[in-house]
């Protein structure tokens, strides 16, 4: 479910760099690519080949991981 790992990307980088004060993009974007690294060993793992598919959730993680952590940038830190 790649679906379901995008969202939740997006969903915990902005949660958890709510509350943070600085560099809430850098780290979004470093959870981002943890998360897309993750999935990119699982599916090397089961398929034991990257597709075409594969290799854009990965990018799609790693972007929607950044977009949280500017999202959360918008908004100030909570206590």
């Amino acid at each position: 479910m790649p679906w379901l790992e995008c969202i939740l990307t997006f969903v915990l980088s902005f949660g958890v760099f709510r509350r943070t004060k600085e560099l809430r993009v850098i780290h979004g974007l470093l959870l981002g690519i943890l998360a897309g690294l993750a999935g990119l060993v699982v599916v090397l793992c089961v398929r034991g080949h990257l597709s075409l598919r594969g290799f854009v959730i990965l990018i799609l993680m790693v972007a929607l991981g950044w977009l949280g952590g500017l999202c959360a940038q918008k908004w100030p830190a909570k206590t």
